[in-house]
């Protein structure tokens, strides 16, 4: 998955968990203050995806460094900018600025396996929100992906002038592109920078929504 990069652009074409919109993307409107919820809770059979709380701190951290992820980060991993990270998604809370979740055990709330966002970046054409994502170690394997995948990407096909939900992955990593094509993203396009292939998966909202 990509990387959380601390606190200036990234150096990969992957878009980073918590790295903020391109200066266009941030030029658009925020999520509308009277939309209720922010994040909105999302569930599926067994996951509850829903505001981040201060007792995810330690979980998200070890998410965040975990050689799995870093092996796509476009920059070492760094405890404290890490830290920095963490503060920044009750930045965007206050803001709406995009919408970012904690992912829960819908058995155990309080629960941290994994972090999920929704927002408009400089890979998305007019229309498209892209998906960004990432489990905890324990989490993986168990299939916990593709229901996060799936309930974020239903969530932004409901919004209203979103016509397609974007991905970018490393080319290398075949693990989450597999994740991606099993919820009915499709190839769109690459993009390459100078540490190589950067795939664009691509899944069009259908109107009302996924089923």
């Amino acid at each position: 998955m990509p990387f959380p990069a601390a606190l200036q652009a990234p150096a990969r074409a992957v878009h980073p968990p918590l790295a903020e919109r391109s200066p266009a993307a941030a030029a658009e409107p925020v999520y509308d203050p009277t939309m209720g919820d922010f994040p909105p809770i999302l569930t599926t059979k067994r996951l509850l995806l829903r505001p981040y709380e201060r007792t995810d701190r330690d979980g998200m951290l070890q998410a965040f460094s975990d050689p799995e992820v870093t092996r796509f980060m476009s920059a070492p991993a760094d405890k404290p900018d890490l830290r920095v990270l963490f503060e920044r998604v009750f930045s965007v809370y206050e803001t709406r600025r995009f919408l970012i979740w904690a992912v829960a055990p819908r058995d155990n709330p309080g629960a941290y396996l994994g972090h999920a966002e929704l927002k408009t970046t400089e890979h998305c054409q007019p229309g498209e929100q892209e998906i960004v994502y990432l489990l905890h170690p324990a989490a993986r394997g168990k299939g916990y992906a593709k229901e996060t995948v799936r309930a974020v990407t239903g969530h932004a096909a409901s919004l209203p002038g979103v016509t397609a939900i974007i991905g970018t992955v490393d080319a290398d990593n075949a693990a989450s592109i597999h994740v991606m094509e099993q919820c009915g993203y499709a190839r769109a396009r690459s993009i390459t920078d100078e540490l190589g292939e950067v795939l664009v998966l691509r899944h069009a909202a259908p109107q009302g929504g996924l089923p």
